[in-house]
């Protein structure tokens, strides 16, 4: 807390007029921006000297204000960093920086928002119909899919293996969802060798890197895709890291719907291996979508009888993650480090270690 004289709760702190009376200079290690330009006044109000420190990944700063000889603080501010355009992060990639800004935003959509709208809808806060006006058609099916795999009963089950088995199946089909059926959309409807409405010219070229296709292949030594060293070597990385998501991805599920737990929710690499193994084929999700479709107002029903039984029961509302890039036992940076460069290997980009996701996504 850095208020003066008293802290939100009220309370008095010991930052007072008299405190920067008796420095002689202020040493500063603080983690967000305003903290530091409120100290920073502080030091140009009482004619304090001031050293901030900080760290950017396995980079430090030092800058040292002194009365009257330098400028303070807050006299210079950074600029703010460029957005990235919406279509370049949900389609068109060719940075790391793009996949890990992607790779955090689907961490706080997936366990943060959707996790929020479950508990508004619980404590009556919301109601079904509510989200679907004045939605577009696909809209809607994408929030009734979300709603329908957000109740499922089985992730409000007593027994605490069918939660973590139903997490565990959702993450083998998210995994297959974005980094291969999406993929495939996408070269459905931009070919490899179509062209730009616009210039004239091939459409996947300058920055559109054209994207492939990834999927975990168990049998390695006997796909006769793989016909040399290189391709088994990339295959068993992408393997690993598809492991590492749907572990985590698993993970987050689990703590969300089940509070209390910690990082022993973890499913292990061999139960992640054998979900990916009997996932269910593609053709089985295409049945599903057709059947979305095809009886919306069915599932409409459905998802409100199971958050009506949920608001009767003592069931408990989801956490809602809280992103913290700094607390390696979270597992936020792991998630993001494996979407962002399973993002990545799908767009032929290099790939980024642990540190260097930290460093972007923060």
């Amino acid at each position: 807390d850095v208020d003066d004289d008293n802290g939100e709760d009220g309370t008095s702190t010991p930052f007072t007029d008299e405190f920067y009376a008796r420095q002689s200079i202020i040493l500063n290690a603080l983690d967000n921006l305003p903290a530091r330009l409120h100290i920073d006044s502080q030091c140009v109000t009482h004619r304090k000297a001031l050293v901030d420190a900080g760290t950017l990944g396995a980079k430090g700063n030092v800058q040292v204000v002194i009365p009257f000889l330098t400028e303070s603080y807050g006299s210079s501010v950074d600029p703010p960093p460029a957005s990235i355009p919406v279509c370049t992060l949900k389609h068109f990639p060719y940075e790391i920086e793009h996949c890990v800004q992607w790779g955090r935003d689907l961490l706080e959509g997936l366990f943060r928002n959707r996790m929020e709208r479950v508990g508004m809808l619980m404590t009556g806060q919301q109601r079904c119909d509510e989200l679907l006006v004045d939605l577009g058609e696909d809209a809607k099916l994408e929030i009734i899919h979300e709603l329908t795999q957000d109740f499922d009963p089985e992730l409000w089950s007593d027994d605490p293996d069918r939660v973590k088995q139903a997490a565990l199946s959702w993450a083998v089909k998210l995994s297959r969802q974005l980094f291969q059926e999406s993929v495939v959309a996408l070269l459905e409807q931009h070919p490899p060798d179509s062209f730009d409405d616009d210039s004239g010219g091939p459409f996947w070229s300058g920055t559109r890197r054209l994207p492939r296709i990834l999927s975990y292949k168990h049998d390695i030594d006997r796909d006769e895709t793989i016909t040399d060293d290189r391709d088994q070597q990339m295959q068993t990385m992408i393997n690993q890291v598809i492991v590492n998501f749907v572990q985590t991805c698993a993970r987050l599920r689990i703590e969300a719907y089940l509070p209390g737990v910690n990082s022993h929710s973890t499913p292990s690499e061999e139960q992640v291996i054998e979900a990916l193994i009997k996932s269910s084929a593609d053709i089985n999700d295409k049945i599903n979508n057709v059947k979305e479709e095809q009886e919306q107002e069915e599932e409409d029903h459905v998802i409100s009888k199971n958050i009506k039984n949920l608001q009767d029961s003592d069931s408990p509302i989801p956490t809602v993650l809280e992103f913290e890039k700094d607390d390696d036992a979270n597992g936020h940076i792991d998630f993001i480090t494996a979407a962002s460069n399973l993002r990545a290997i799908n767009y032929k980009i290099p790939t980024a270690t642990t540190m260097e996701t930290r460093r972007i996504a923060g």
